[in-house]
């Protein structure tokens, strides 16, 4: 017997339908869900939006947005234009990084 299925026999039918329901048991949304919220989000500014603006825009922390922008950034999605102290972030018109590794 499966131990997922001795989950939702016996202990915990709730918890065992939202794990195969999410994938989670924590609810979490997947990381692909949260970098396309965040390049929907910066779409929609097309003159640079910054880090504080972004995560508020998703709901998210400002570290775990940054994070996602660095890697976003280095893999060539976004573009990062520094105007003072702060950074605009808008989609990048170059072909990204991982479009030419997987052709």
């Amino acid at each position: 017997m499966h131990l997922y299925r001795f989950v939702e026999i016996i202990c915990m039918p709730d918890l065992y339908s939202r794990v195969k329901q999410q994938g989670s048991i924590m609810g979490d949304e997947p990381a692909g869900g949260k970098v396309k919220r965040i390049k929907a989000l910066i779409r929609d500014n097309p003159l640079g939006i910054n880090i504080k603006a972004i995560s508020e825009g998703v709901a998210m922390s400002r570290n775990s947005v940054a994070k996602y922008l660095d890697v976003l950034a280095a893999s060539g999605h976004l573009e990062v234009r520094q105007m003072g102290n702060a950074k605009l972030y808008h989609l990048s018109r170059r072909v990204p990084l991982d479009a030419v590794i997987n052709r």
